[in-house]
């Protein structure tokens, strides 16, 4: 009776570690963290304004963001977003979310304009012209309180 317990934490080890890098076990962990309570616990993703991404792009590429503002426009097929805060405009690219959570889309309200804010867990990117983008992992509304 007492090696189950050994047994049973090492056969759940290597499911959750099977076929994957460590690495992804804790970026798995902390998108659903974003999405259940707004925070991560392995990474330290900064908190960054629409402006700060187009300006200090050169700086940021790479780098784990947290951006809020609220949708102006949505692709129809859901593949990215416009998502717009005081400051300016940012392309939000949805594949990896969309590859991750096939039905994430469901959450969004309809709507060409939608007022609700978001707040959006993502990697800074360049497009083929040097524009930065933010490649979109998680989300959360920004009202949500859980």
């Amino acid at each position: 009776m007492p090696m189950r317990f050994p047994v049973t934490i090492l056969l759940l080890a290597m499911t959750l570690c099977g076929c994957r890098g460590s690495g992804s076990i804790s970026r798995d962990f902390d998108e659903w963290l974003f999405e259940s309570i707004g925070g991560t616990v392995f990474t330290t993703p900064g908190r960054v304004s629409h402006k700060e991404i187009l300006l200090g792009a050169g700086s940021l590429i790479g780098r784990d963001v947290i951006i809020e503002g609220t949708i102006v426009d949505q692709s129809r097929h859901s593949t990215h977003l416009t998502l717009s805060d005081d400051s300016a405009r940012i392309l939000v690219v949805l594949t990896d979310l969309a590859a991750r959570q096939p039905h994430w889309d469901k959450d969004l309200p309809p709507g060409p304009s939608l007022s609700k804010p978001i707040r959006i867990l993502g990697t800074v990117q360049t497009g083929r012209k040097g524009l930065p983008y933010v490649s979109a992992r998680s989300f959360r509304f920004a009202n949500d309180r859980s």
